[in-house]
């Protein structure tokens, strides 16, 4: 996303951790307009009539029964998403979102968003997330609270699995927009001249801004690649080759 942020022409809230997701709000809002709710106390008929009852957000989807006047939701989402980009900087071109599982977003059949993927050696991941909890005093990353290592990682495994299984079917289709974080970090002008042909956008990876309270490694952004061969403990390790090595040599990683 820093790297995305340097083209204008790129439009997103530049506020770390870049987490405002407009298209899928207005992908389920455009769901919500056209479903249906049962009644409540909290939200029925009678809410939008009392006073300053169009005023307030409501809580889901309409509470009335009946016929559907309007049941088209896709029709729905194109209108609210023209109505979104018109209020978008005169020059943007794109709108840019991050996503932690692409295949969880159910898009409409008119919709060919531009995907671009950045997969990270799970071994470093793993060692990251450990490390940012650790600083930050408390569970974050989807772990539960008093939950042990070898259980949360156990659950991450299926994560680290789906993710190095959709990235292996990327690469062995040849798929453009596909990146490793290794060489983001390592080639990062190699990685910004091949998106910004993709893109047809020029992207400057010298004003790429660095979040030096962001980074775990001892030895900063570089220093994140590979360290799972300086931190990790062998039967770490041999955890993660037993149960994804052979995923990891498709998506070219030393397994």
């Amino acid at each position: 996303m820093e790297l995305l942020g340097t083209s204008s022409a790129i439009a997103f809230d530049r506020t770390y951790p870049f987490e405002q997701f407009w298209y899928r709000y207005l992908l389920a809002t455009s769901r919500t307009i056209v479903g249906r709710t049962e009644a409540s106390e909290e939200w029925n008929n009678a809410s939008l009539l009392r006073d300053r009852g169009t005023e307030a957000a409501i809580p889901g989807a309409p509470p009335w029964a009946g016929g559907d006047l309007a049941p088209d939701a896709e029709r729905f989402f194109h209108s609210l998403w023209a109505a979104f980009t018109e209020q978008l900087p005169g020059d943007t071109r794109y709108y840019a979102e991050k996503s932690p599982n692409a295949k969880a977003v159910a898009h409409f059949p008119s919709l060919s968003p531009v995907q671009i993927t950045v997969l990270r050696d799970p071994r470093d991941q793993w060692l990251s997330i450990l490390a940012f909890d650790k600083r930050r005093g408390n569970y974050g990353f989807g772990r539960f609270e008093g939950e042990d290592v070898p259980a949360y990682r156990q659950r991450m495994l299926g994560l680290f699995r789906d993710r190095l299984e959709y990235s292996a079917t990327l690469l062995e289709a040849n798929e453009r927009g596909f990146y490793r974080y290794e060489d983001l970090m390592l080639e990062t002008a190699r990685v910004a001249d091949d998106l910004s042909d993709l893109l047809d956008v020029e992207l400057d990876p010298k004003r790429i801004t660095q979040r030096r309270e962001h980074i775990t490694a001892k030895r900063g952004a570089k220093g994140s690649v590979g360290r799972w061969r300086r931190e990790m403990s062998r039967d770490e390790r041999q955890f993660f080759a037993d149960h994804l090595g052979p995923l990891l040599e498709r998506t070219g990683y030393e397994p």
